[in-house]
């Protein structure tokens, strides 16, 4: 008697994990395809794979500012599927990719025969903020240096000229910078030490430029 629970559990997933695995096979195949297009940053790619709501969700900016992350991981050296679940009529396939980089940790789910969401963690978080921290970087030198029209190219025509202007000026004031460190729970933003002040500069990216700017004394 005490070993038919575990025999019942064992026949469960025998039955169900080859359901489980035919129902996501489609998935599979589109990771395969999300992969090759931020490999190659290639957005009419990514759409043959994804649901309205995601290709609304990612338009052709997004993917290209996914794929500038994704070529900082380097080439994909391994692929490993770590799961499969079905919850609710929701599909979801999870894997561990090996970079150069680092590991990256990526879960896709579907409620159809397309893809409906995914979410990239692990190393990508720190290339991500490689990218943020350089763009900042980027805009202390120009500003530092009084470049105007380097700070302009800088950020996306979307930024008007006269808030690039009201950064520049506003910066320039607080003289050369001492040091800049990442705030830990945003990637998104860094704090400027200055002799006499510190601010908190957060930058939006939008593939090679900068797409949003904030900035605050702290």
């Amino acid at each position: 008697m005490t070993h038919r629970p575990a025999l019942q559990a064992v026949l469960g997933f025998l039955l169900v994990a080859p359901l489980v695995g035919a129902c996501n096979r489609e998935l599979q195949a589109d990771v395969g395809v999300l992969l090759d297009a931020l490999a190659t940053d290639d957005y009419p790619k990514f759409l043959t794979i994804a649901g309205a709501e995601l290709a609304a969700e990612v338009d052709e900016a997004k993917l290209h500012d996914l794929a500038a992350t994704y070529a900082r991981l380097g080439p994909e050296q391994d692929r490993t599927r770590t799961a499969l679940a079905v919850s609710h009529g929701v599909h979801s396939v999870h894997y561990t990719l090996e970079h150069p980089r680092g590991e990256v940790y990526l879960v896709a789910t579907s409620r159809g025969d397309q893809l409906d969401g995914f979410e990239i963690t692990g190393a990508w978080t720190l290339a991500f903020a490689d990218r943020t921290r350089e763009a900042v970087a980027a805009i202390l030198t120009a500003v530092e240096a009084d470049d105007r029209a380097g700070l302009r190219a800088l950020v996306h025509a979307d930024i008007d000229d006269a808030a690039v202007e009201r950064l520049r000026t506003e910066l320039r004031t607080l003289g050369p910078h001492a040091e800049v460190t990442p705030i830990a729970d945003d990637p998104q933003a860094f704090r400027v030490r200055y002799a006499k002040a510190t601010i908190v500069l957060g930058v939006n990216l939008r593939a090679q430029q900068v797409s949003g700017l904030h900035y605050r004394s702290e």
